[in-house]
């Protein structure tokens, strides 16, 4: 028999501000629904909008033709939610969010009321690492001592995506925490034919601009090579204070495009047009947008709070310690001094390192025995 799951999550296509979260349904959903009934309740609207999208209608379900999606309004939100975590017709219920007070919160303290946890699947998407809790911390540890006061992470199963996002969450919640470790399933994307390295090398930021995905920290080593190179920023502004403060670094002889948030497949076409993709985050449980230029070929300087590490030993990018501006400073100027051969094998074994590193086949087998209960 087919397993049947509700998905909670804030965004969904047509939405893609969001970045990740909504990236990682929607490539389980592209992957899986041959197998498994996914039906989805999230928001109706994208991250940070005002308008609600332009879809068929709101409150109720709209039949795709592997899947079904809600679009709720807040009015009618947590009556939808209630209906659908309380029905008998699903085995599994996965919240695709630690700390969303309509998508997770809610609901849990819905289905501990009514002694439903123990179909519950928790994706807590990084934000139990330690650069996560960090950002607007006091909310976070009042929930997280609540949880574990009523002993929820007891009576569910979490979703980590990797062995340190693992020990990140084995180190909140203890070892009483039934956690299951599955990759996110990557978007269905083919390499790219490598560009031409120029004079002036084109970095490209995609993700956020939040204190946690560190962009000024990007910027600011970038400017530290005094040499002519540009950096496209593609990304919601979560903190409009911290992007003025990015926007104000000096930047000596970088050049900065900041661009608004673009649908996904757009955004896929911008990335292959640049050399080199970076992102100094403060943590990243999985990073589709890292996996996602590495498909495409692009190789990618990242920080070493990633689960990507494995990728300096593969000569399939950098990996660095936000420790050290020296080391990358000096990655930086190897980008910049790098030949045309090195950068097109550079460029290869990017490719290379995700078809070793993600098998689907297996990964997907995972996420059926998951969604089996």
């Amino acid at each position: 028999m087919r397993p049947k799951v509700l998905i909670l999550t804030d965004w969904y296509v047509p939405g893609y501000k969001a970045g990740g979260p909504i990236q990682s349904i929607k490539n389980l959903v592209e992957h899986m629904s041959d197998v498994i009934d996914f039906s989805i309740v999230t928001g109706d609207r994208d991250l940070l909008d005002i308008k609600p999208y332009e879809v068929e209608m709101f409150d109720a379900f709209i039949s795709h033709s592997n899947h079904r999606i809600c679009y709720t309004t807040k009015s009618n939100r947590q009556a939808i939610i209630k209906r659908e975590i309380l029905s008998s017709d699903y085995s599994q219920v996965y919240l695709n969010s630690m700390f969303s007070v309509d998508f997770s919160l809610r609901p849990l303290g819905e289905l501990l009321r009514k002694g439903g946890l123990n179909k519950v699947v928790l994706a807590p998407r990084g934000m139990l690492g330690a650069g996560a809790i960090a950002i607007k911390p006091i909310k976070k540890k009042l929930f997280l001592l609540a949880f574990k006061s009523l002993r929820i992470h007891t009576k569910i199963r979490i979703h980590s995506t990797d062995n340190s996002e693992t020990i990140d969450i084995q180190k909140i919640l203890g070892p009483k925490a039934e956690i299951v470790e599955i990759f996110n399933l990557p978007a269905k994307l083919s390499p790219r034919q490598p560009v031409e390295l120029t004079d002036i090398p084109k970095f490209i930021f995609a993700s956020r601009v939040s204190p946690k995905k560190n962009l000024d920290f990007a910027i600011r080593m970038l400017a530290k090579l005094n040499m002519p190179c540009q950096l496209e920023v593609y990304g919601a502004i979560d903190d409009h204070d911290y992007a003025e403060r990015c926007k104000s670094i000096k930047r000596n002889l970088l050049k900065i495009e900041f661009h608004d948030p673009i649908k996904h497949e757009t955004l896929m076409n911008e990335v292959a047009q640049c050399h080199f993709f970076i992102l100094p985050t403060k943590n990243e449980n999985f990073g589709h947008s890292i996996i996602e230029a590495m498909s495409l070929g692009v190789p990618v300087i990242i920080s070493d709070q990633t689960p990507w590490t494995e990728i300096e030993s593969s000569k399939a990018g950098r990996s660095l310690s936000l420790d050290s501006e020296d080391e990358w400073v000096n990655a930086l100027m190897g980008c910049m001094n790098m030949s045309n051969d090195e950068y097109r094998e550079m460029c290869r074994k990017s490719v290379e390192y995700v078809q070793q590193k993600l098998s689907i086949n297996e990964i997907c087998e995972q996420y059926l025995n998951l969604f089996r209960g």
